[in-house]
């Protein structure tokens, strides 16, 4: 080790990562494996990968947002995370060991920061001092020598006390805080009540450096060197085994494994070195030598060969080993591109994505492609297989008629292999062997020459799934599919709905067309309803309903019998359902809105109460596996139907401020007709598991309040007076009253205006439709930005941020359609409106964007 202290100042690494090494101008040496490699960084970098076996750490779950302040690096994905830590960009970075930078997590806008202590203090949420586990890791891995035996650091995260000598008296002191919890990589023991803190440290930019430095293993890997070299001196091949301990993961190395392993060494020496010395070495190059090591080592312990798939961007030079990181990857960069070439190489086992068209010739001729061809030789050579398994190399082991005089799917019970590319397509059959060979390019070219461009091809249960940019290209392959299976001999299919695009209806379509038919339409409903909401007849009956209620003495009176919804709003007619919330014993500010068990005992308590007058109640059900359990019931002498809840007095104020803004101006209460009573219904979207009439009113609204037609709720509060003043469950619900003054003339505008706004797909994904402000705020800012708006009362700041975890989980990681509601600020009132159930919302908008554009006057 002492050769380590005359390092070229030229290699921009941190001196820890060098300390395995002996280094001079010609090699640095390994001093734990005696291989070289070549002075550089990314070389370093690589043979460190490789000789502790795993780059990062797998299987870290964290809910953080990642911010690298020394880089100005922002990202949401754990994996992007990872990937950035390990780029030398970065990495070079932290050469200079003399100024300190820290990880830390701020619990406030739940971000993982990287960065010196300054700019961590600095930023939005301005804490005050940086945490005790940031200084923990600092100085772990400030102290951390390549050595057998490291000391174990002792954190006891209940007084945020650490030392690397823990007494016997705190361990006593703190023994109710007894859930421990060890990091092998950092030498580190945390106690404490949770392992929150635990969890916490495998993100940070400290462990993840010792992580690559030792690999994860509860012994460091010269140790484990010495176990090797031991089971190779044992006479007997077949019985002494030693077993090497990763993390409680047991490796079984017999003895004629390591021989076979130790022979095949050169060469894989060799296939990195011919890598490695590619002059621009991309994501793709380091992703197969570092694989190359992972193969041996499983080939050390079994006949078995599981290669893993992989996603390369050559866009954005990175590698991804999961499809779900993947399509986050895609969905945050790629969404708009439409020119995205994508092969599937099963010698490489990687999908290949780039800008340009890739053909399969360029493929072979690359480095990396010839280089796992050699290596999947000295792979196969190693299994050991029966005579008959090797006589029959490239054949089906059981053979059927389609696959005789074929070379082309090979499948041993050792190993999944093609010489060319490997098609798991069995739909495919073995007539041409020169298009099953590059079954995924021939297919990409015929489809692309023929039919134009597509926006991906996609795997799916043993089949390609294309999806077309337009109808007509599905239209002409239809018409040419009879053609394409005689020609190629593989079978198309046509999913009708897999992404259909929603079509208008016959009756939207007649209204649409007509301005003066659309307008007498509105007219004659709001009409209806307003006599509904006028008659005498309908109140009679609604007193029928109230006085049917308060008989069954239950500590309630009439005052406390509250209606809701449509009804009292006025966009009810005859035979609309009424909605009815019980006050009992004084629950209307929300004492019992947080405890589900009370508010389902009233909801079965007052269904036998209904149930004991089956003459007035008929078809009582109690529906208690809700947010908010309710009882429904037919009243026999009013004639309703009728929901009764009991949670708190919020749904009558979410019911007079909608009644407030449909009173604000006639043009209004007109357009919420148009798109709630009419357009919606008649295309299937009021719907539980799609739109409610309540989020379909709040959607309007919101529009209107991004036109400035009407003030958002944050400025109805501003002019809010001490009598308006009111909270429910802990939220806000003060608002003030104004008027304003719209022309009708504007109607047209507004309708089109609507359907243009809400046809924006990608405006819907990324935002947040903020009710309270009457703003889009962007998903994956919003937690942070809503909670310090000026405009919120304190009341409102305090209640929201308790809802963090809420607004994580239905906001800012949702991908539907998110409109906030306008008291209850942490509830997404379309919440279960995602992905196709979107598309078709907005496909609609778009096609009634169009016809109102081509409406007659």
């Amino acid at each position: 080790m002492a050769e380590t202290m005359n390092i070229d100042v030229s290699i921009k690494l941190p001196p820890l990562l060098l300390q395995p090494f002996s280094i001079n101008n010609n090699e640095a040496k390994c001093t734990k494996c005696n291989i070289s490699c070549a002075p550089e960084e990314k070389n370093i970098l690589y043979h460190l990968s490789v000789c502790n076996g795993t780059l990062i750490e797998e299987n870290i779950q964290t809910q953080f947002k990642f911010n690298c302040l020394k880089c100005n690096y922002l990202t949401d994905s754990i994996d992007q995370w990872k990937c950035h830590l390990f780029k030398l960009d970065h990495i070079s970075k932290n050469v200079d060991f003399d100024i300190i930078t820290f990880s830390y997590d701020c619990m406030l806008c739940n971000t993982h920061f990287y960065g010196f202590r300054e700019s961590i203090l600095k930023h939005h949420c301005q804490p005050k001092f940086i945490s005790k586990l940031s200084y923990v890791m600092s100085t772990v891995y400030g102290k951390h020598k390549c050595q057998d035996n490291q000391t174990m650091l002792h954190y006891c995260t209940y007084c945020s006390f650490y030392t690397y000598n823990l007494t016997e008296l705190h361990k006593e002191k703190h023994s109710e805080v007894a859930c421990i919890s060890v990091c092998h990589s950092c030498h580190i023991t945390f106690y404490g009540q949770t392992n929150e803190q635990y969890l916490n440290h495998r993100v940070t930019y400290e462990h993840m450096l010792l992580w690559y430095l030792n690999g994860a293993r509860s012994k460091t890997k010269k140790i484990n060197s010495t176990n090797l070299n031991k089971s190779y001196d044992v006479d007997d091949d077949d019985n002494p085994r030693e077993t090497i301990c990763q993390d409680n993961n047991e490796i079984i190395i017999s003895t004629r494994n390591l021989t076979s392993y130790i022979t095949k060494k050169n060469i894989i020496t060799e296939l990195i070195d011919q890598l490695s010395a590619q002059p621009m070495k991309s994501a793709f190059n380091d992703y197969i030598r570092k694989n190359f090591d992972l193969y041996i080592r499983e080939l050390q312990t079994s006949n078995n060969i599981e290669l893993s798939m992989g996603f390369y961007c050559e866009i954005c030079d990175i590698v991804l080993c999961n499809h779900d990181a993947w399509n986050e990857h895609d969905k945050e960069f790629h969404i708009n591109d439409n020119d995205i070439k994508v092969l599937f190489c099963g010698v490489c086992c990687i999908y290949h994505l780039s800008a340009q068209t890739v053909t399969i010739k360029q493929h072979f001729m690359t480095v990396e492609h010839i280089a796992m061809k050699v290596f999947h030789q000295i792979t196969l050579n190693q299994i050991k297989t029966s005579t008959d398994h090797i006589n029959n190399f490239n054949k089906n082991p059981n053979p059927t008629n389609d696959d005789k005089d074929s070379d082309f799917n090979v499948e041993t019970k050792n190993i999944k292999y093609s010489n060319e590319y490997y098609v798991k397509n069995k739909t495919i059959k073995n007539d041409d062997s020169n298009f099953k060979k590059n079954n995924y390019i021939v297919l990409n070219e015929i489809i692309q020459e023929r039919y134009g461009k597509f926006k991906l091809v996609e795997y799916v249960n043993n089949s390609f799934a294309i999806l077309f940019e337009n109808i007509s290209q599905v239209k002409r392959l239809r018409e040419d599919k009879k053609e394409l299976e005689n020609q190629y001999d593989f079978t198309i299919q046509f999913v009708e709905n897999y992404h259909s695009e929603k079509v208008l209806s016959l009756e939207t379509k007649k209204l649409f067309e007509d301005w003066s038919l659309l307008c007498a339409k509105i007219l004659s409903d709001l009409e209806l309803m307003n006599l509904s909401r006028t008659s005498i007849e309908t109140r009679s009956r609604v007193q029928q309903l109230c006085d049917s209620i308060c008989s069954f003495q239950i500590n309630t009176d009439s005052k406390k019998i509250h209606t809701f919804g449509s009804r009292v709003y006025g966009l009810a007619t005859n035979t609309t359902n009424i909605d009815i919330y019980l006050e009992i014993d004084d629950t209307f500010d929300g004492i019992i809105a947080n405890n589900e068990k009370i508010q389902v005992e009233y909801v079965q308590q007052f269904t036998k109460y209904c149930l004991s007058k089956p003459e007035v109640f008929q078809n009582v059900k109690s529906i208690c596996n809700c947010r908010m359990p309710i009882v429904t019931f037919y009243h026999v002498p009013s004639k309703f139907i009728c929901d009764v809840s009991f949670k708190s007095g919020l749904v009558t104020y979410n019911t007079e401020l909608i009644k407030f803004y449909l009173l604000m101006n006639p043009t209004v209460k007109w357009l919420v007709c148009v798109i709630v009573k009419n357009w919606a219904p008649q295309n299937g979207l009021i719907d539980r598991q799609l739109f409610t009439s309540y989020a379909l009113i709040w959607l309007v609204l919101f529009y209107l309040m991004t036109e400035k037609v009407v003030p958002s709720l944050i400025k109805l509060r501003h002019i809010s007076t001490e009598d308006d003043h009111k909270v429910i469950e802990g939220w806000d619900c003060t608002f003030g009253k104004c008027f304003i003054y719209i022309s009708e003339e504007k109607r047209p505008k507004l309708l089109l205006g609507f359907f243009q706004y809400y046809a924006n797909k990608r405006a819907l994904k990324d935002n947040v439709l903020s009710t309270c402000t009457g703003q889009l705020i962007k998903k994956h800012e919003f937690f942070e930005r809503f909670s310090q708006l000026p405009g919120l009362s304190q009341i409102q700041r305090t209640k929201f941020k308790n809802f963090k975890a809420e607004v994580d989980s239905s906001f800012e990681k949702n991908y539907g359609l998110v409109l906030q509601d306008p008291f209850e600020l942490s509830f997404n009132l379309t919440r279960n409106l995602h992905d196709k159930a979107l598309n078709d919302f907005c496909d609609l908008c778009m096609q009634s964007s169009r016809l109102l554009l081509n409406m007659k006057d």
